[in-house]
């Protein structure tokens, strides 16, 4: 019996077979680690480990493999979940999250954080995306995915914190969006908003030069505009808020616009080391905000409201 037993289970087919799968399991993490090595531009954005969150690294690794195609974008998404969790800074675990407009990857991120999270979109394109990151990471249950003009929802007192991300600022009603968040919010909940800051290359010259030329891809939803940090502080008062928190971030969006970076990588003679030179700016970029006053020149600004009752 004990012949027959090593026979089968040390003979050569096994073993061989657990030897590839070990070499597969050593090439994997080789490449995870290579993958985060060559796009070293995103370490200061987000780290793993950041203000007590435990940044999952599929997430992260999600993100810097798409960063392969579109170069800014996928740092865009780090440094708003950053913004965001800088003001929310507590523990998500069964906290109600509402995404009014929503930005699948950010809220996705929240739902593997522990979160139970809605979303709510009119947008076919995003509702897809949503349901696509929901099941790729695993959090489906995690995950509501509601498709609804915002204007409709009847939310009543419900989540912990609502949030969105460059919704309010192509709506005349702004406001009403703000205070259709409130009503959502329970008491003592926290409502936030990300929109354009005002002094940024984008804002100054980009969208009025590409209106220009051949129209703005983001005015379908209504003409996009940017804010200073105390018109979006007055918005939230004027919804009955109390402002407790209010930031401007993303330094490396507003110096590395992708318009102009994919200008110049795609006519660099050597696109994989343009890339890279781009990848090591928003490093530089993304460290220098953490420690200067550079931060005052970002490209996004929030506001986090409270609702007292």
């Amino acid at each position: 019996n004990a012949k027959v037993e090593v026979e089968k289970k040390y003979s050569v087919e096994e073993m061989v077979k657990k030897q590839l799968d070990y070499y597969s399991l050593v090439y994997k993490k080789f490449k995870d680690k290579k993958i985060i090595k060559d796009v070293s531009g995103f370490y200061f954005a987000l780290p793993n480990e950041y203000k007590g969150f435990k940044i999952p690294f599929i997430w992260r690794k999600y993100i810097i493999e798409w960063s392969k195609e579109y170069i800014v974008w996928p740092h865009f998404y780090l440094v708003s979940a950053r913004q965001i969790l800088d003001c929310i800074n507590t523990d998500l675990v069964n906290k109600k999250i509402l995404d009014l407009g929503s930005t699948p990857l950010v809220s996705i991120l929240f739902a593997m954080l522990g979160a139970e999270v809605t979303l709510v979109d009119i947008d076919d394109n995003e509702i897809t995306k949503a349901k696509k990151l929901a099941e790729y990471f695993g959090v489906k249950n995690k995950v509501n995915i509601v498709k609804e003009d915002l204007f409709k929802v009847k939310y009543d007192n419900e989540f912990d914190i609502v949030y969105n991300c460059g919704v309010i600022e192509h709506f005349k009603n702004s406001i009403e969006i703000i205070k259709i968040m409130r009503k959502a919010v329970k008491p003592n909940g926290l409502v936030i908003c990300l929109v354009p800051y005002f002094l940024t290359l984008h804002t100054l010259f980009i969208r009025w030069y590409i209106r220009l030329k051949r129209g703005y891809n983001w005015d379908w939803m209504g003409k996009e505009r940017s804010y200073t940090l105390k018109q979006l502080k007055d918005e939230f008062i004027l919804a009955n808020l109390d402002v407790v928190y209010a930031s401007v971030g993303n330094v490396a969006r507003n110096l590395c616009d992708d318009y102009i970076i994919n200008f110049f990588v795609n006519r660099f003679p050597f696109p994989k080391i343009a890339k890279r030179i781009v990848y090591k700016m928003l490093n530089k970029i993304d460290f220098l905000e953490s420690h200067t006053f550079l931060k005052k020149i970002g490209f996004m600004c929030l506001v986090c409201g409270k609702k007292y009752e």
